[in-house]
């Protein structure tokens, strides 16, 4: 039974059994005619049991694959548009983190306790921040500009100490 797959992998990784929450999850996702919710289901679940283990690769494919699928089930998809952007944040990856942010936002989705200006903020003032030490002083420009559109207390305190930063004055 696929239910029961899927609630013993997630026992599983709960329990840091990842590797068998991988294997229950990979398993339960080769039964043949499993309907597109279901499958939908175990994707995601398998992408976080990949999440846990550092597998970040693997998570983020599985998290396009699921987007692929889950065109109609918006709530799936915002999650797996969420944990993307938290695939980029761990990689260090600020243009695509960007990215997945703002097509969770076109999608409304919920960002669940994270404030989407004070996320936007960081990522772009981050995205300063490895502009500046690729010595890319047009792409820092632009990216502050960006930063201090968002205006959150901590992003707009950063946006500025870095503007001051980037005119020598620090």
């Amino acid at each position: 039974d696929t239910a029961l797959h899927q609630a013993v992998g997630n026992l599983y990784r709960q329990r840091g059994l990842i590797d068998r929450a991988i294997e229950v999850h990979e398993a339960a996702l080769q039964h043949p005619g499993l309907d597109a919710p279901v499958r939908c289901g175990l994707m995601l679940d398998l992408s976080r049991d990949y999440l846990a283990a550092g597998l970040l690769d693997r998570a983020e494919d599985v998290l396009i694959d699921l987007l692929n699928h889950a065109s109609d089930q918006n709530d799936l998809a915002n999650t797996a548009r969420l944990l993307l952007m938290k695939v980029a944040h761990r990689t260090r990856d600020w243009t695509r983190a960007i990215f997945w942010a703002e097509e969770a936002r076109q999608h409304e989705a919920n960002f669940r306790g994270m404030q989407y200006e004070q996320l936007m903020g960081h990522f772009y003032c981050e995205r300063v921040e490895q502009a500046l030490s690729e010595n890319d002083s047009i792409a820092a420009a632009q990216a502050l500009t960006m930063a201090q559109t968002f205006d959150a207390p901590g992003p707009t305190e950063r946006a500025a100490f870095l503007r001051s930063r980037m005119a020598g004055s620090v």
